[in-house]
């Protein structure tokens, strides 16, 4: 069996612990954590993972995008409380084997998609709770959560950990 490629990973964020041991249960990950002050851009990395932060997201590049501000790629259209997980596309590589029905999620922006998205979690009426985006002019590819994963209960479930390796698989 050939070695498994590595993996060059860039975390932008203020502090999330809860992320940050997810990205070690890959053994292949080289990982760098810099705050949003810090980030220089997507150059060099397989894939940047941004916690909440307000960042560049215009050059080509990889990402995997945690609660997603406004002003950036994907549009606001204002919050869900306490959303449910109504529909999970379970054949997702994102979500293969996963369930999300304890996710207990506070709250969550509700993102406009856009044509080619895909609603992978959804919450009530559709609403994207984790969706996927290729913007093929911009050699971007997206993974979106619509929440702050401290504010769930997902971080202690065995799907948050599952869901953070799939993504690095998904784009591998």
């Amino acid at each position: 069996v050939p070695p498994r490629q590595r993996l060059a990973v860039q975390l932008v964020t203020e502090g999330n612990l809860f992320l940050q041991a997810s990205l070690f249960l890959r053994e292949n990950v080289d990982l760098s954590v810099v705050t949003p002050a810090e980030y220089a851009g997507p150059e060099g990395f397989d894939v940047t993972f941004v916690d909440r932060a307000a960042v560049d997201l215009s050059r080509p590049g990889r990402y995997v995008l945690f609660d997603p501000p406004e002003g950036g790629p994907f549009v606001h259209k204002g919050t869900l409380d306490n959303p449910g997980v109504t529909r999970v596309r379970s054949r997702h590589p994102l979500v293969s084997g996963l369930t999300f029905a304890d996710a207990g999620i506070a709250s969550a922006s509700r993102l406009a998609t856009e044509r080619g998205d895909e609603v992978v979690v959804a919450g009530p009426k559709g609403a994207p709770l984790i969706m996927t985006r290729h913007d093929a002019p911009g050699q971007r590819t997206f993974v979106a959560v619509a929440f702050d994963v401290r504010r769930s209960l997902l971080p202690v479930s065995y799907a948050f950990p599952l869901l953070v390796v799939n993504a690095l698989n998904w784009f591998q």
